[in-house]
Protein backbone atom coordinates (compact mmCIF):
# COMPACT_ATOMS: atom_id res chain seq x y z
CA UNK A 1 0.00 0.00 0.00
CA UNK A 2 1.43 3.24 -0.97
CA UNK A 3 1.75 6.07 1.36
CA UNK A 4 -1.01 9.06 0.92
CA UNK A 5 0.08 12.02 -0.67
CA UNK A 6 -0.16 15.73 0.65
CA UNK A 7 -0.98 18.69 -1.96
CA UNK A 8 0.59 21.30 -0.98
CA UNK A 9 -1.91 23.99 -0.69
CA UNK A 10 -2.02 27.23 -3.64
CA UNK A 11 -0.44 30.91 -2.25
CA UNK A 12 -2.07 33.30 -0.38
CA UNK A 13 -1.78 35.77 -3.56
CA UNK A 14 -2.80 33.47 -5.88
CA UNK A 15 -5.78 32.48 -4.01
CA UNK A 16 -6.41 36.43 -3.64
CA UNK A 17 -6.56 36.58 -7.39
CA UNK A 18 -8.99 33.87 -7.62
CA UNK A 19 -11.33 35.05 -5.27
CA UNK A 20 -10.97 38.46 -6.76
CA UNK A 21 -12.15 37.08 -10.70
CA UNK A 22 -14.89 35.30 -9.22
CA UNK A 23 -16.27 38.03 -7.80
CA UNK A 24 -15.66 40.55 -10.86
CA UNK A 25 -17.33 38.11 -12.86
CA UNK A 26 -20.41 37.73 -10.42
CA UNK A 27 -20.49 41.59 -10.59
CA UNK A 28 -20.76 41.69 -14.27
CA UNK A 29 -23.03 39.04 -14.15
CA UNK A 30 -25.38 41.50 -11.63
CA UNK A 31 -25.22 44.28 -13.86
CA UNK A 32 -25.79 42.74 -17.07
CA UNK A 33 -28.71 44.62 -18.88
CA UNK A 34 -32.08 42.34 -19.33
CA UNK A 35 -31.80 42.17 -23.24
CA UNK A 36 -28.49 40.98 -23.00
CA UNK A 37 -29.08 37.82 -20.15
CA UNK A 38 -29.67 35.55 -22.63
CA UNK A 39 -31.36 31.84 -22.14
CA UNK A 40 -28.25 30.53 -19.81
CA UNK A 41 -28.33 33.61 -17.86
CA UNK A 42 -29.69 32.14 -14.78
CA UNK A 43 -27.35 29.27 -14.88
CA UNK A 44 -24.93 31.27 -15.60
CA UNK A 45 -25.33 33.34 -12.29
CA UNK A 46 -25.93 30.50 -10.21
CA UNK A 47 -22.33 29.20 -10.94
CA UNK A 48 -20.76 32.61 -10.64
CA UNK A 49 -22.07 32.71 -7.60
CA UNK A 50 -21.38 28.72 -5.96
CA UNK A 51 -17.39 29.82 -7.68
CA UNK A 52 -17.20 33.16 -5.19
CA UNK A 53 -18.56 31.21 -2.34
CA UNK A 54 -15.67 28.56 -3.05
CA UNK A 55 -12.88 31.52 -3.62
CA UNK A 56 -13.94 33.09 -0.24
CA UNK A 57 -13.92 30.04 1.33
CA UNK A 58 -10.56 28.78 0.23
CA UNK A 59 -8.92 32.11 0.67
CA UNK A 60 -10.20 32.16 4.54
CA UNK A 61 -9.07 28.93 5.11
CA UNK A 62 -5.44 29.33 3.82
CA UNK A 63 -5.28 33.17 5.51
CA UNK A 64 -6.34 31.56 8.98
CA UNK A 65 -3.93 28.64 8.06
CA UNK A 66 -0.94 31.00 7.90
CA UNK A 67 -1.56 32.78 10.76
CA UNK A 68 -1.15 29.46 12.82
CA UNK A 69 1.66 28.38 11.18
CA UNK A 70 3.34 32.00 12.16
CA UNK A 71 1.89 31.55 15.72
CA UNK A 72 3.40 27.95 15.81
CA UNK A 73 7.17 29.23 15.25
CA UNK A 74 6.57 32.41 17.15
CA UNK A 75 5.11 30.15 20.11
CA UNK A 76 8.31 30.01 23.01
CA UNK A 77 8.74 25.87 23.89
CA UNK A 78 8.50 24.85 27.82
CA UNK A 79 11.28 25.85 29.58
CA UNK A 80 12.84 28.13 27.47
CA UNK A 81 12.98 31.54 27.60
CA UNK A 82 12.99 32.56 23.53
CA UNK A 83 11.36 31.74 20.66
CA UNK A 84 11.96 29.05 17.83
CA UNK A 85 10.37 26.79 15.71
CA UNK A 86 8.74 23.81 17.41
CA UNK A 87 10.18 20.59 16.74
CA UNK A 88 8.47 16.82 16.27
CA UNK A 89 10.46 14.88 18.96
CA UNK A 90 9.19 12.19 21.02
CA UNK A 91 10.37 13.50 24.35
CA UNK A 92 9.52 17.28 24.15
CA UNK A 93 7.49 19.43 26.47
CA UNK A 94 4.36 20.82 25.29
CA UNK A 95 4.61 24.31 24.25
CA UNK A 96 3.94 27.15 26.94
CA UNK A 97 0.96 28.08 25.48
CA UNK A 98 -2.27 26.57 26.92
CA UNK A 99 -5.98 26.81 27.38
CA UNK A 100 -7.53 27.36 30.42
CA UNK A 101 -8.92 23.80 30.82
CA UNK A 102 -4.81 22.74 30.53
CA UNK A 103 -3.60 25.27 33.22
CA UNK A 104 -5.69 23.21 35.31
CA UNK A 105 -5.19 20.16 34.35
CA UNK A 106 -1.44 20.17 33.71
CA UNK A 107 -0.47 22.78 36.50
CA UNK A 108 1.84 21.71 39.61
CA UNK A 109 -0.26 19.31 41.96
CA UNK A 110 -3.25 18.19 39.76
CA UNK A 111 -1.79 14.56 39.13
CA UNK A 112 -1.22 14.45 42.81
CA UNK A 113 -5.06 15.65 43.72
CA UNK A 114 -6.33 13.24 41.21
CA UNK A 115 -4.50 10.79 42.51
CA UNK A 116 -4.64 11.04 46.46
CA UNK A 117 -8.04 12.75 45.98
CA UNK A 118 -6.72 15.85 48.15
CA UNK A 119 -9.58 17.75 49.46
CA UNK A 120 -9.04 20.38 46.91
CA UNK A 121 -7.16 21.76 44.20
CA UNK A 122 -6.86 25.05 42.38
CA UNK A 123 -5.40 28.06 39.55
CA UNK A 124 -5.37 30.98 39.97
CA UNK A 125 -5.29 32.22 36.26
CA UNK A 126 -4.13 35.71 36.87
CA UNK A 127 -0.73 34.02 38.17
CA UNK A 128 -0.18 32.64 34.36
CA UNK A 129 -1.33 36.24 32.34
CA UNK A 130 2.96 37.40 32.60
CA UNK A 131 4.33 34.14 31.58
CA UNK A 132 2.03 34.03 28.65
CA UNK A 133 1.19 30.86 29.39
CA UNK A 134 -2.73 30.68 28.26
CA UNK A 135 -3.14 30.59 24.46
CA UNK A 136 -5.58 31.74 22.52
CA UNK A 137 -6.03 35.03 24.36
CA UNK A 138 -8.74 35.64 24.26
CA UNK A 139 -11.11 38.41 23.86
CA UNK A 140 -7.78 40.43 23.13
CA UNK A 141 -6.26 40.60 19.37
CA UNK A 142 -3.87 37.81 19.02
CA UNK A 143 -0.77 39.32 19.37
CA UNK A 144 -1.97 40.69 22.43
CA UNK A 145 -1.22 38.27 25.23
CA UNK A 146 -1.05 39.70 28.63
CA UNK A 147 -3.26 42.51 30.24
CA UNK A 148 -6.82 43.25 31.52
CA UNK A 149 -9.33 40.93 29.46
CA UNK A 150 -6.85 37.93 28.47
CA UNK A 151 -9.74 35.49 29.06
CA UNK A 152 -12.69 36.94 27.72
CA UNK A 153 -13.97 33.93 25.28
CA UNK A 154 -14.12 35.33 22.58
CA UNK A 155 -11.62 32.32 20.79
CA UNK A 156 -11.50 28.75 20.56
CA UNK A 157 -10.98 26.49 23.34
CA UNK A 158 -8.80 25.12 21.30
CA UNK A 159 -6.09 25.53 18.50
CA UNK A 160 -7.46 23.61 16.12
CA UNK A 161 -5.14 22.16 13.06
CA UNK A 162 -6.51 24.39 10.42
CA UNK A 163 -7.95 27.55 11.41
CA UNK A 164 -8.12 29.98 14.72
CA UNK A 165 -11.47 29.79 15.32
CA UNK A 166 -13.34 32.75 17.38
CA UNK A 167 -16.32 32.92 18.98
CA UNK A 168 -18.74 36.11 19.23
CA UNK A 169 -17.25 39.81 21.01
CA UNK A 170 -18.62 40.67 24.01
CA UNK A 171 -19.89 43.78 25.96
CA UNK A 172 -16.04 43.68 27.55
CA UNK A 173 -14.23 43.78 24.52
CA UNK A 174 -15.78 47.15 23.85
CA UNK A 175 -14.84 48.68 27.49
CA UNK A 176 -11.40 50.11 28.19
CA UNK A 177 -9.72 47.15 30.88
CA UNK A 178 -7.92 48.02 33.67
CA UNK A 179 -6.96 46.14 37.22
CA UNK A 180 -7.36 46.39 40.84
CA UNK A 181 -6.26 45.40 44.20
CA UNK A 182 -9.32 47.20 46.19
CA UNK A 183 -12.58 46.19 47.19
CA UNK A 184 -13.87 49.47 45.84
CA UNK A 185 -12.99 51.91 43.81
CA UNK A 186 -14.04 55.49 44.17
CA UNK A 187 -13.92 57.76 41.32
CA UNK A 188 -15.87 60.74 39.65
CA UNK A 189 -18.25 61.10 37.38
CA UNK A 190 -18.87 63.85 35.32
CA UNK A 191 -22.33 65.14 35.16
CA UNK A 192 -22.73 67.61 32.69
CA UNK A 193 -24.52 66.97 29.59
CA UNK A 194 -24.28 70.26 28.41
CA UNK A 195 -20.95 71.51 29.93
CA UNK A 196 -19.84 75.07 29.76
CA UNK A 197 -16.21 73.48 29.96
CA UNK A 198 -16.71 73.13 26.74
CA UNK A 199 -19.19 75.84 25.15
CA UNK A 200 -18.54 78.44 27.68
CA UNK A 201 -15.48 79.74 26.23
CA UNK A 202 -15.89 83.44 25.14
CA UNK A 203 -13.77 85.78 23.07
CA UNK A 204 -12.58 88.01 25.17
CA UNK A 205 -10.43 91.93 24.79
CA UNK A 206 -7.36 92.40 26.27
CA UNK A 207 -7.45 93.92 29.69
CA UNK A 208 -10.75 92.54 30.47
CA UNK A 209 -12.56 89.34 32.99
CA UNK A 210 -12.11 85.84 31.46
CA UNK A 211 -15.04 83.46 31.37
CA UNK A 212 -15.64 81.40 34.11
CA UNK A 213 -16.74 77.56 33.12
CA UNK A 214 -18.02 75.13 35.54
CA UNK A 215 -18.44 71.05 35.22
CA UNK A 216 -20.75 69.47 37.61
CA UNK A 217 -18.56 66.05 38.89
CA UNK A 218 -20.13 64.11 41.43
CA UNK A 219 -18.23 61.46 43.45
CA UNK A 220 -19.21 57.57 43.12
CA UNK A 221 -17.88 54.17 44.03
CA UNK A 222 -17.75 51.06 41.98
CA UNK A 223 -18.19 47.98 44.36
CA UNK A 224 -16.12 44.87 43.50
CA UNK A 225 -18.75 42.20 42.90
CA UNK A 226 -18.00 38.28 42.77
CA UNK A 227 -19.51 36.20 39.88
CA UNK A 228 -19.39 32.41 39.70
CA UNK A 229 -20.41 29.20 38.34
CA UNK A 230 -19.92 25.59 38.88
CA UNK A 231 -20.97 22.13 37.92
CA UNK A 232 -20.44 18.35 39.02
CA UNK A 233 -17.95 15.86 37.39
CA UNK A 234 -16.81 12.35 38.36
CA UNK A 235 -13.80 11.25 39.66
CA UNK A 236 -13.25 9.05 36.33
CA UNK A 237 -13.27 12.69 34.22
CA UNK A 238 -10.35 13.80 36.40
CA UNK A 239 -8.34 11.12 34.94
CA UNK A 240 -8.99 12.07 31.49
CA UNK A 241 -7.74 15.08 31.18
CA UNK A 242 -9.19 15.67 27.49
CA UNK A 243 -12.66 16.17 29.03
CA UNK A 244 -11.83 17.75 32.05
CA UNK A 245 -10.95 21.05 29.57
CA UNK A 246 -13.78 20.67 27.46
CA UNK A 247 -16.23 20.85 30.76
CA UNK A 248 -13.62 24.00 31.97
CA UNK A 249 -13.21 25.80 28.27
CA UNK A 250 -16.41 25.13 26.81
CA UNK A 251 -18.61 25.83 29.61
CA UNK A 252 -17.78 27.63 32.57
CA UNK A 253 -15.73 30.32 31.53
CA UNK A 254 -18.13 31.31 28.98
CA UNK A 255 -21.18 30.79 31.68
CA UNK A 256 -18.85 33.38 33.50
CA UNK A 257 -19.19 36.00 30.59
CA UNK A 258 -22.38 35.92 29.88
CA UNK A 259 -23.58 36.40 33.56
CA UNK A 260 -20.77 39.22 33.36
CA UNK A 261 -22.37 41.02 30.59
CA UNK A 262 -25.32 41.20 31.92
CA UNK A 263 -24.25 43.13 34.61
CA UNK A 264 -22.05 45.08 33.17
CA UNK A 265 -25.26 46.44 31.14
CA UNK A 266 -27.96 46.41 32.99
CA UNK A 267 -26.86 45.75 37.07
CA UNK A 268 -28.80 47.17 39.77
CA UNK A 269 -26.06 48.00 41.47
CA UNK A 270 -27.98 46.14 44.56
CA UNK A 271 -25.13 44.00 46.29
CA UNK A 272 -24.13 41.44 44.88
CA UNK A 273 -24.73 42.70 41.59
CA UNK A 274 -22.59 45.42 39.70
CA UNK A 275 -23.80 48.60 39.03
CA UNK A 276 -24.43 48.92 35.27
CA UNK A 277 -23.54 50.93 32.93
CA UNK A 278 -27.74 51.61 31.51
CA UNK A 279 -28.72 51.93 35.32
CA UNK A 280 -28.09 55.92 35.38
CA UNK A 281 -30.64 58.34 35.36
CA UNK A 282 -28.68 59.69 32.75
CA UNK A 283 -28.48 57.77 30.10
CA UNK A 284 -30.11 59.19 26.77
CA UNK A 285 -32.99 57.36 25.69
CA UNK A 286 -35.21 57.62 22.47
CA UNK A 287 -37.72 55.62 20.94
CA UNK A 288 -37.10 54.29 17.45
CA UNK A 289 -39.24 55.29 14.34
CA UNK A 290 -41.37 52.15 12.90
CA UNK A 291 -39.30 49.79 11.05
CA UNK A 292 -35.77 52.01 11.06
CA UNK A 293 -33.26 50.38 13.33
CA UNK A 294 -30.55 52.00 11.15
CA UNK A 295 -31.84 55.45 11.38
CA UNK A 296 -32.50 55.32 15.26
CA UNK A 297 -28.92 53.82 15.58
CA UNK A 298 -27.25 56.64 13.78
CA UNK A 299 -29.87 59.06 15.54
CA UNK A 300 -28.18 58.00 18.79
CA UNK A 301 -24.98 58.53 17.85
CA UNK A 302 -25.63 61.54 16.89
CA UNK A 303 -26.91 62.62 20.40
CA UNK A 304 -24.13 61.01 22.04
CA UNK A 305 -21.78 63.63 19.73
CA UNK A 306 -24.04 66.34 20.72
CA UNK A 307 -22.30 66.17 24.36
CA UNK A 308 -18.95 65.67 23.16
CA UNK A 309 -19.04 61.82 23.16
CA UNK A 310 -18.13 59.90 19.84
CA UNK A 311 -19.84 56.60 19.71
CA UNK A 312 -17.40 53.35 18.77
CA UNK A 313 -19.88 50.01 19.75
CA UNK A 314 -23.75 48.79 19.36
CA UNK A 315 -24.75 45.92 21.60
CA UNK A 316 -27.78 44.20 20.71
CA UNK A 317 -30.21 41.50 20.14
CA UNK A 318 -28.60 38.37 17.71
CA UNK A 319 -32.55 38.16 16.16
CA UNK A 320 -31.85 42.09 15.53
CA UNK A 321 -28.74 41.93 14.32
CA UNK A 322 -29.44 39.27 11.97
CA UNK A 323 -32.58 40.71 10.92
CA UNK A 324 -31.18 43.43 9.84
CA UNK A 325 -28.74 42.40 7.63
CA UNK A 326 -30.79 39.89 5.97
CA UNK A 327 -33.04 42.44 4.59
CA UNK A 328 -33.76 42.16 1.07
CA UNK A 329 -34.09 45.11 -1.11
CA UNK A 330 -37.74 46.04 -2.98
CA UNK A 331 -37.88 45.13 -6.90
CA UNK A 332 -35.03 42.35 -7.92
CA UNK A 333 -35.13 41.28 -3.93
CA UNK A 334 -31.09 41.24 -3.44
CA UNK A 335 -29.69 41.23 -0.27
CA UNK A 336 -28.62 44.84 0.75
CA UNK A 337 -25.88 43.31 2.96
CA UNK A 338 -23.54 41.12 0.36
CA UNK A 339 -23.66 37.87 2.17
CA UNK A 340 -20.73 36.58 -0.09
CA UNK A 341 -18.64 39.51 1.14
CA UNK A 342 -19.24 38.72 4.82
CA UNK A 343 -16.60 38.94 7.43
CA UNK A 344 -17.30 38.29 11.50
CA UNK A 345 -16.39 42.20 11.67
CA UNK A 346 -19.38 43.21 9.89
CA UNK A 347 -20.92 46.45 11.72
CA UNK A 348 -23.62 49.01 11.82
CA UNK A 349 -22.26 52.35 10.50
CA UNK A 350 -19.08 50.91 11.40
CA UNK A 351 -19.77 50.64 15.03
CA UNK A 352 -18.28 48.02 16.21
CA UNK A 353 -21.51 45.60 16.92
CA UNK A 354 -21.84 43.09 19.49
CA UNK A 355 -24.53 40.72 19.68
CA UNK A 356 -25.79 39.07 22.79
CA UNK A 357 -28.44 38.01 24.29
CA UNK A 358 -28.57 40.18 27.41
CA UNK A 359 -29.97 43.17 25.59
CA UNK A 360 -33.33 42.26 24.68
CA UNK A 361 -34.98 41.59 21.24
CA UNK A 362 -36.28 45.13 20.08
CA UNK A 363 -33.35 47.34 22.06
CA UNK A 364 -30.07 48.76 20.80
CA UNK A 365 -27.09 49.51 23.60
CA UNK A 366 -25.45 52.27 21.79
CA UNK A 367 -22.17 54.65 23.72
CA UNK A 368 -18.71 55.89 23.63
CA UNK A 369 -17.39 52.91 25.32
CA UNK A 370 -13.92 53.15 25.41
CA UNK A 371 -14.00 56.55 27.18
CA UNK A 372 -17.62 56.62 29.35
CA UNK A 373 -16.40 53.81 31.21
CA UNK A 374 -13.39 51.14 32.71
CA UNK A 375 -13.83 47.74 33.53
CA UNK A 376 -11.57 46.64 36.81
CA UNK A 377 -10.47 43.05 37.37
CA UNK A 378 -9.99 42.32 40.92
CA UNK A 379 -9.33 38.74 40.30
CA UNK A 380 -9.38 37.11 36.28
CA UNK A 381 -11.30 33.34 36.30
CA UNK A 382 -10.08 30.87 39.15
CA UNK A 383 -10.62 27.42 38.44
CA UNK A 384 -10.81 25.48 41.83
CA UNK A 385 -12.12 21.49 42.26
CA UNK A 386 -13.06 19.71 45.25
CA UNK A 387 -14.93 17.11 46.95
CA UNK A 388 -16.44 18.83 50.16
CA UNK A 389 -19.90 19.66 47.93
CA UNK A 390 -22.90 17.28 49.90
CA UNK A 391 -22.19 13.40 49.58
CA UNK A 392 -19.73 14.20 46.28
CA UNK A 393 -16.35 12.20 48.56
CA UNK A 394 -18.70 8.82 49.07
CA UNK A 395 -20.01 9.25 45.57
CA UNK A 396 -16.84 9.51 43.42
CA UNK A 397 -17.57 13.35 42.47
CA UNK A 398 -15.96 16.64 42.29
CA UNK A 399 -17.27 20.05 42.04
CA UNK A 400 -15.50 22.21 39.42
CA UNK A 401 -15.91 25.78 40.77
CA UNK A 402 -14.99 28.84 38.15
CA UNK A 403 -15.04 32.44 39.74
CA UNK A 404 -13.96 36.02 39.15
CA UNK A 405 -14.14 39.49 41.11
CA UNK A 406 -14.83 42.71 38.92
CA UNK A 407 -16.25 46.12 39.14
CA UNK A 408 -17.08 48.75 36.03
CA UNK A 409 -16.75 52.86 36.36
CA UNK A 410 -19.39 54.75 34.37
CA UNK A 411 -17.69 58.21 33.82
CA UNK A 412 -19.99 59.40 31.58
CA UNK A 413 -23.43 57.99 31.85
CA UNK A 414 -24.64 60.57 29.27
CA UNK A 415 -22.52 58.39 26.17
CA UNK A 416 -24.36 56.42 26.40
CA UNK A 417 -27.91 55.45 24.78
CA UNK A 418 -30.59 52.84 25.04
CA UNK A 419 -32.55 52.85 21.57
CA UNK A 420 -36.03 50.84 21.98
CA UNK A 421 -39.10 49.96 19.85
CA UNK A 422 -36.57 48.49 17.41
CA UNK A 423 -37.73 46.79 14.36
CA UNK A 424 -35.73 45.63 12.06
CA UNK A 425 -38.27 44.63 9.09
CA UNK A 426 -37.02 47.05 5.72
CA UNK A 427 -39.57 50.01 4.50
CA UNK A 428 -41.25 49.33 1.92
Amino acid sequence: MSDATTTTPPPLKELFDRATAAGDKWRELRVKPADKQGDTYAADLRAATADVEIADREYTLAEKRAVYEVLQRLAPQAGQGGNGPQTATGNQQRSAPRTLGEAVTTGEGYENFAKNRLNTYSVNLDDLRETRDIYPPIGLPVDQTTGPGLFVPRGSPFLPTQAIDRLRLFVRDLISGGSTTLEAIPYIRENSPDPTGASGAQMVNAGTLKQEVTMNFLPDTALVQKIAAWLSATYEILQDAPTLRSYIDARLAYMLRVREEAQLLNGTGTTPQLKGIFTYATNQTSIAATNDAMTAVATMCGRIENVDGVADGVAMNPQDFWSIISRRATGDNHYDVNPFGFSDNLSLWGLTTVRSRQVPQGTMDVGAWKMGAQLFDREGITIRIGDQHADYFTSNKVAILAEERLTVATYRPDWFGKVTGVSPTQPV
